[in-house]
């Protein structure tokens, strides 16, 4: 199962818990999802007294970083059920998305290889087996290569890995709604947890993975300090869209910001699977066209040679 998905469960299933009445200690080991020895471990910590936000400083990777303050500060207000919630909520789409894109990449992965194993395969029927491996290697050795570094700079959620996905049109409008979906959430969660406007910001420049949108974020988040209403801040900051800015400043002044921010969460959200699947529709076909002409181009070169070789015969 995806680690996303056994995160949503396990939020899941203990709010479930919690709900129907049983302690914190006990829930935590008994919700499924991550590891049972990290849980285990949690349930004897909080059964010896250590206090709830050391629990869970000291939990596995499992547990995002951007989750743990939300997590603390909604136990402390006693809304931690409906937090849950939502962060199960959340992480469920993040790995359906993850799901969409990984599939989105298996198909012109498939065509790659195929074009990398059937250009050189003239070298079989002329019996030259390390020319025919070196040139499969030569691209299948670095195409693996870049999926892993790829697949490690996803989940890592490296500077470098956001920067080359921008570099990709629909990936790049991918990338920036998924972005603002994020920190819509988090700020939602954190508002609704009982975390205080200045560091709900603060906390969520850093969760919503994009360097533009951290920094304006970790500005608003000092104006706000300072004593200015964020949405003031907010409305100068380039980065947001003009519906993203109306929808918080209309929250912000009726009181209404948790729905506002849960609202622009799900707005961008679906924005982002649009272009997703936009994405997935658009570059496997484009790899297809690209790969069909590059085996139409090495077997016309293929002819061209053979038909120089037999000229010399067809003059005698």
């Amino acid at each position: 199962m995806d680690g996303g998905k056994k995160l949503a469960r396990w939020y899941r299933e203990l709010a479930q818990q919690l709900s129907a009445g049983l302690p914190l200690t006990r829930a935590v080991a008994m919700a499924g999802g991550p590891p049972a020895r990290d849980r285990r471990r949690m349930e004897r910590e909080l059964q010896a007294g250590r206090p709830w936000k050391d629990v869970l400083e000291s939990a596995g990777r499992w547990l995002p970083a951007e989750d743990r303050p939300i997590l603390n500060s909604s136990a402390d207000s006693g809304r931690l059920v409906e937090v849950l919630l939502r962060l199960s909520k959340k992480h469920a789409l993040l790995a359906d998305q993850r799901r969409r894109a990984i599939g989105t990449c298996i198909y012109p992965i498939i065509v790659l290889h195929f074009g990398a194993l059937a250009v050189p395969a003239r070298h079989l029927v002329t019996g030259d087996l390390d020319v025919y491996i070196h040139q499969t290697g030569t691209v299948l050795l670095p195409l693996w290569g870049l999926i892993v570094l790829l697949a490690w700079g996803a989940r890592g959620r490296h500077s470098w890995f956001q920067a080359a996905v921008r570099l990709a049109p629909l990936f790049r409008a991918y990338s920036r709604r998924q972005a603002l979906a994020d920190l819509a959430f988090s700020l939602d969660a954190q508002v609704t947890a009982g975390l205080s406007i200045v560091n709900a910001w603060e906390n969520a420049g850093h969760a919503c993975g994009d360097s533009r949108l951290r920094r304006a974020a970790h500005r608003i988040s000092a104006a706000a300090r300072a004593g200015e209403e964020p949405g003031a801040a907010l409305d100068r900051e380039k980065p947001f869209p003009e519906d993203f800015v109306s929808l918080y400043l209309t929250g912000e002044k009726t009181g209404r910001l948790d729905e506002n921010l849960a609202h622009l969460a799900e707005i961008y959200t679906d924005r982002a699977a649009g272009s997703l699947r936009a994405a997935s529709l658009l570059y496997p076909k484009l790899l297809f066209i690209a790969v069909a002409l590059w085996v139409a181009y090495t077997v016309l070169l293929f002819y061209a040679g053979y038909f120089d070789q037999l000229d010399p015969f067809m003059h005698d």
